[in-house]
């Protein structure tokens, strides 16, 4: 599964009202797996988040003590599952849409996701 994707690839960001809020703090990519730190309410995605604790107790903003709350099925989940994103290829013309988190796409759509 998709964890995270670039801003610019996201087609129909306008209609996603809480897309500035599931960009990680870390990477500044638009997080499909959304984790905050209970603390300062501050958003990462699940992969760097997970690096970063192999690393350090507290939270990137330095809160202490650090615990996170798993976005995944609260309201974000509504927002993540409307989110269309643009094929790697669009560049060279391709105009296909794909859906994050849509358990129809094809596995060749699933690898043009990719990159």
């Amino acid at each position: 599964m998709i964890k995270k994707v670039e801003r610019e690839r996201i087609a129909n960001a306008s209609e996603i009202p809480l897309l500035d809020d599931m960009e990680c703090t870390i990477d500044n990519m638009i997080s499909l797996e959304p984790v905050m730190c209970s603390k300062c309410q501050t958003v990462f995605c699940a992969d760097c988040l997970y690096s970063w604790k192999l690393t350090s107790l507290k939270c990137p903003l330095r809160c202490a003590p650090f615990q996170t709350i798993y976005l995944k099925d609260t309201i974000f989940k509504t927002q993540l599952s409307k989110i269309k994103v643009k094929c790697i290829y669009e560049k060279f013309g391709c105009k296909v849409l794909l859906r994050t988190h849509d358990p129809d796409t094809s596995l060749y759509s699933r690898l043009l996701l990719l990159g």
